[in-house]
């Protein structure tokens, strides 16, 4: 099989092709409404302070157990995130559960 072609009359060979069309995206992906984008989103993460807390920490802080916990996840009571093989929780979305749950 070659690696060259023909197009318009002159011959090309597909690493030029490919490199071609790497460049052409690269141009395309450093347009100014997607720097733009992405920077919003880098600055947007990077004030967001929120406190993640691991199940171990919420469970003690809600006083309950691992099942309990589950349960109150699996029924939409609190979300739970799980990043990288672990289970997260949102120390705001906690502290909101807890003021919800109180007794007068």
């Amino acid at each position: 099989m070659s690696n060259t072609m023909q197009l318009g009359g002159e011959v090309t060979t597909v690493k030029e092709l490919f490199n071609q069309f790497k460049n052409e995206l690269a141009e395309t992906l450093n347009t100014k409404g997607i720097q733009q984008f992405i920077e919003s989103k880098i600055s947007q993460t990077s004030t967001d302070k929120e406190n993640w807390i691991s199940r171990k920490k919420t469970a003690e802080k809600l006083q309950c157990s691992y099942p309990t916990l589950k349960s109150w996840v699996d029924y939409g009571y609190l979300n739970s995130y799980k990043i990288a093989r672990r289970v997260y929780f949102l120390e705001s979305e906690v502290n909101e559960m807890l003021k919800s749950c109180k007794t007068r």
